[in-house]
C-alpha cells in the first residue's frame, strides 16, 4: 500500500478517492494492477484473519470485495471521463486486480 501511496504522491495526484486526479498513474505498482492499494487492503484483511485464526472475516470477505468493486467501478467511470482513451488503453493492458 505504501508503494501505491508514494507513487501517487510523486505523481502529485490525490490519494483520496473523492478528490480529482491530476494525472493517470500507470507506473510503479500500477503497471501490475489498476488497484494495488485495494489489493493490499484485501491482503492485509486476509492476513489479519489468518494470523488471528478467525473464520468470520473470511465469511465476510465476499461482502467486503463486493463493496470495493462498487467503489472501484465508480472510480473507473470517473477516470474514463477524465482521461478518456488513455485510460481505456491502460485498462486493456493492466488488470483490475492482478
Amino acid at each position: 500500500m505504501a508503494y501505491g501511496i508514494v507513487t501517487f504522491v510523486r505523481a502529485r495526484t490525490s490519494v483520496i478517492p473523492d478528490r480529482p486526479a491530476r494525472q493517470l498513474v500507470t507506473w510503479g505498482p500500477y503497471r501490475i494492477s489498476r488497484n494495488p492499494m485495494y489489493l493490499s487492503l484485501t491482503a492485509a484483511y486476509l492476513g489479519i484473519a489468518l494470523v488471528n485464526n478467525y473464520a468470520w472475516p473470511l465469511v465476510l470477505l465476499p461482502v467486503a470485495l463486493a463493496g470495493m468493486t462498487i467503489i472501484i467501478k465508480r472510480e473507473e467511470r470517473y477516470l474514463h471521463g477524465a482521461f478518456g482513451d488513455a485510460y481505456d488503453q491502460y485498462c486493456r493492458h493492466v488488470r483490475r486486480w492482478v
